[in-house]
């Protein structure tokens, strides 16, 4: 991917974008709970 590309999503995580992370309690898993990462990215058109 060429940095023009990497340079432009970059911009619209920024302005129309969300980086969630979560921390949810799991008794399945060794520690105890699991951490969940979402990116998301909004735009009404």
């Amino acid at each position: 991917m060429d940095s023009t590309r990497i340079a432009y999503i970059a911009g619209f995580l920024d302005g129309d974008g969300s980086i969630f992370f979560q921390i949810v309690k799991r008794k399945d898993y060794r520690i105890g709970f699991q951490i969940r990462s979402t990116i998301a990215f909004y735009q009404k058109n």
